[in-house]
């Protein structure tokens, strides 16, 4: 499994989104575990598998300091 822990997060609520996903091939409905955006520290996510995707998708309105996590 992997575990991504966010230290950091800053998107522009409901414009910027971070989607992660489990395994398979990028942007796979099927397997979306989370859409994150707002200014929260989202909990610790665990794959269901060995791998694991991230899908950063962001406009030029308003500039964000983004985010910063860590896997293990």
């Amino acid at each position: 499994v992997i575990k991504l822990s966010f230290e950091e997060f800053d998107l522009e609520r409901g414009y910027d989104t971070l989607t992660v996903g489990d395994g398979g091939k990028i942007g796979d409905t099927r397997r979306v575990l989370y859409v994150l955006t707002g200014t929260s520290v989202p909990d610790l996510i665990v794959s269901l598998s060995n791998q694991m995707w991230l899908h950063l998708q962001s406009d030029d309105t308003i500039g964000s300091a983004g985010f910063k996590a860590v896997y293990e």
